[in-house]
């Protein structure tokens, strides 16, 4: 089955760049020189590949969130991290309470759908919900990333 791929003129230019490398260094096979030189993608502003962060109470909630998230294809992946000691001021008051940090592969286009998901599931009245750009991922990262997300 052939791949179709539609690029805007940003990825249209960078790709003829690739192949100028690609030919310059006598491989032409393009996919598979990106793949050895390690080449990076970035994807449109809509489209981009986000890093989502949050923390729960515990390792059950978060066990729950992460395998929720990622059977319904919001996120397409979902790290359950190290336990970490959170001090803050909640409502006036200071606490200091152990969390589970959950890490989340994502994209922009499914931020806010994640966002009410994990609001609906989360214990916490405010939880915790960061996001960060991931500014380059390999290109089998990206691919896969990509799809297996809706």
């Amino acid at each position: 089955m052939a791949n179709i791929l539609i690029l805007n003129a940003q990825a249209w230019n960078f790709y003829i760049q690739i192949q100028t490398i690609c030919l310059q260094d006598k491989k032409f096979n393009i996919m598979e020189c990106m793949k050895q030189k390690a080449i990076v993608v970035k994807s449109s502003e809509d489209n981009a590949e986000l890093v989502g962060l949050t923390t729960v109470p515990d390792l059950s909630t978060a066990h729950t969130i992460a395998e929720v998230l990622v059977k319904e294809k919001l996120v397409s992946c979902a790290q359950v991290g190290e336990c970490v000691k959170s001090f803050y001021i909640w409502k006036g008051e200071f606490f200091s309470e152990p969390e589970v940090r959950i890490i989340f592969k994502l994209l922009k286009n499914n931020e806010n759908r994640t966002l009410k998901r994990l609001c609906e599931l989360h214990p916490y009245e405010c939880p915790q919900w960061i996001t960060l750009r991931a500014e380059s991922l390999s290109a089998d990262y990206a691919n896969w990333l990509h799809s297996n997300v809706k």
